[in-house]
Order: C-alpha cells, then structure tokens, then sequence
C-alpha cells in the first residue's frame, strides 16, 4: 500500500512539472518529484544500503534545488515574472546577470539528471524497487533537466550552453567508461542512464531541444524495457526476496537463464533500441542528433555510442537471452510490460520510413547524406569490432 501510495504521489508530481507553464510552479513539483524519489529509493526499509542511498539523493538534489532558488531569484529580478508566455516575449531588463541565473538552473538541472559533478547518487538510487528504476531513474524524473532546458531556452545564454555541452560530453564518456566494469546489472544500467543523459545535455546545448527531446522519449521507452527485464531476473535470482535486490552479480553463472523466450525477444530489441541500430527508433533519434553535429562533437558522438555498444555486449555476453531458447517458457508473468516497450521499439511504430524520412514527430533525416552514410559506417565497424571482441572473450577479461 505504502509503495503504490508513494507511486502514485510521484506521477502527480511529475504530470504537476510537465504541466506547469510557470517556473515557479515547475519549482515546487521539482521539490515534490525529489521528496517521492527519496521515499522510493528508501522503500527497503530493512536493507542496509536503502537508507544511505535515499539520504544521498535528497542531499545531492537539495544542493541543485538551492541553486534553483537562487535562479528564481535572479529570474524575478531581469524579467519580473515567472510565466512561460510571458518569458518568451519580453526582453531582458538586466542582462548582466542573464549568466549567473542559467547558471544557477543549470546547477540544478546537474544534480536532477545526474550530470558531473552531482552525478553520484544515481547508481546507489538502484537500491530501490526495480519498477521505480525503470520509471523515475530511467524514464522520467532524472530526465526533467532535459525537459526543463527545452521548455525554457531563453534562460540560458551561450556562454552557459557552452558549459552545459562540454558537461554533457564528459559526463557520457565518463559514464559510458564506468558502465563497462559494473557487475550489479542495474548499476551497469544506472551508469547507462547517466551516460545516455549526458548526450541529450549536450545535444540540447549544441544541436537543437527537438533532437534531445526526441531521444529523451525514445530512451526511456527502451531503458525503462531494460531495468524492468532486469527486474525479473533479479527476482528469480534471489528466490523471491524482497532482501537487497542488487545481489546477485551478472558474473553469477547461468545469471540469465530464468528469462522466457519472450523476455530475451524483448531484451534483444530494446537493447538495439538504445545502441542505435537500424529498424529501431533508437536509430532515428540518433540519426537525427548526428545530422546536426560535425567535427569535435560528432567524434565525442561516435565515442559515447561505441561505449552504448560495448558496455551493452557485455550485458548481453553474461545473460545469453539465445542460449537453449527452445527449452525456456514461452512467457512469464513479469514479461508484460517489457514485452509492450519492445513493440513500441521498433521503427514501425513511430515511422512507416524505416531511413528515418518524415515520420509522426515530422522530423525530417535524410538518409542520402555523407553524415548518414558515415555514422552507418561507423555502426558496421563497431558491430564487426565487438564480433571480434566476443570471439576473444574480452568480456570474461573485462
């Protein structure tokens, strides 16, 4: 009761910051959306590491929260209102402090996605139940920084794009790195998250919101896949316990094996989902963040999706989904859910142009460019890397 009570507290808040055409309402359902995250990831009353974990997100979010203060100050002080119409159209009465409150937002937008240097509580997060890592530390709460640098654009000059792009980049390499030597499958996945947020950080800086947004939605729908196949594993390794839902390691032997045919389909799709590869709609989100970058940018791309690439294989070399396929059940109970964000993983559902072309979103991908036939060079050349890597069983070694 005290789990479902807390969830749906938390899905008030976040329709509450969605719906919120005033930043100072956003304020007060991003205080919200941080209380109900810091009663989850504390659910486990009994478990030792769910205490501290939930004291450090509060407390890591509350240093981002006060520097949200500090941005609502500033902001009432240069345009005298809070109202998002409003915003959009008047013109700055003092710019000289224009700097220090993109700033102070952009501090908070840090330590609510999770971006360098308040990047640390997300992976100790995966303390709490596996459903609210899929919804809140995967899909939805620590992507409200995103949403936040696309709703309010005009709060933050160039100079703070800069600052937030280049915390992006390092935050996804960094991320990406730590991802390939985690042994907890939902840590691996946290790191993931981080990694994954730090690109739409640092496309929104660098690109444009609608390209950020887009992956924003499409990577939840495929991380949230992930944590919640995640969960059933977890279930099954540890006999039905509610006891630290982490333990078993990904190195345990036969880790995968209580996955039915159906979750191992699902795991495959969402997994090539969030690596880009073509037919998902992973690959029309990336393909559309990498028409809009070039040099230094595209390179630190291409670097952050090898990463996506390696640490997933190696999520894949442990658990094995193909292995004795025939012999696992059809279906189980905890594949439902999976089993529906695969379906939506697939390009079919949100474009009839499996290149991309105009789909629902009306964002245009011309396949026939250089930059589209270079980033699919660069897929095939990973691919073949990692075949190669598998064959050698630099997994294991890892």
């Amino acid at each position: 009761v005290r789990f479902f009570q807390t969830l749906g507290f938390f899905m008030f808040a976040m329709m509450g910051l969605l719906l919120a055409a005033n930043l100072f309402l956003t304020f007060i359902f991003w205080e919200l959306v941080g209380l109900t995250s810091y009663l989850l990831i504390g659910f486990y009353r009994e478990s030792q590491d769910a205490g501290p974990a939930s004291l450090k997100a509060m407390l890591i979010n509350k240093v981002g929260d006060a520097a949200f203060m500090i941005g609502l100050i500033l902001c009432w002080g240069i345009y005298g209102t809070f109202d998002l119409n409003t915003l959009n159209t008047t013109a700055p009465a003092d710019e000289s402090l224009q700097f220090f409150m993109g700033l102070s937002i952009f501090l908070a937008i840090t330590a609510k996605s999770a971006q360098l240097p308040m990047h640390g509580w997300l992976a100790d997060a995966m303390a709490g139940p596996t459903p609210v890592s899929a919804l809140i530390h995967s899909a939805t709460m620590v992507a409200a920084g995103i949403f936040l640098i696309g709703q309010y654009p005009m709060l933050f000059t160039e100079s703070v794009q800069e600052i937030a792009g280049y915390t992006g980049l390092i935050t996804a390499l960094l991320a990406g790195w730590n991802a390939l030597s985690q042994t907890k499958i939902k840590r691996l996945l946290a790191w993931s998250t981080m990694s994954q947020l730090g690109l739409m950080v640092m496309t929104s800086a660098w690109h444009n919101n609608t390209a950020a947004g887009l992956h924003l939605m499409f990577h939840g729908i495929a991380k949230a896949g992930l944590f919640l196949i995640a969960g059933t594993l977890l279930l099954n390794g540890h006999n039905h316990t509610q006891q630290n839902e982490t333990t078993p390691e990904l190195t345990t032997p036969d880790f995968g094996k209580s996955l039915s045919r159906t979750g191992s389909v699902s795991l495959l799709i969402v997994a090539a989902s969030l690596t880009g590869l073509p037919l998902t709609i992973g690959f029309i989100s990336k393909e559309n963040i990498a028409s809009g970058f070039s040099g230094i940018e595209l390179a630190g791309f291409i670097l952050i999706n090898f990463l996506t690439l390696l640490y997933l294989s190696r999520l894949l070399w442990y658990i094995k989904p193909w292995s004795d396929f025939k012999l696992r059940a059809l279906f189980k109970k905890g594949d439902f859910s999976p089993a529906i964000l695969a379906l939506a993983s697939l390009w079919i559902s949100f474009s009839i142009n499996p290149g991309g072309g105009k789909n629902y979103f009306n964002i245009y991908v011309n396949a026939g460019n250089t930059g589209a036939h270079l980033s699919l060079g660069f897929l095939v050349a990973g691919v073949l890397l990692i075949a190669f890597l598998w064959k050698r069983d630099f997994f294991s070694k890892l």
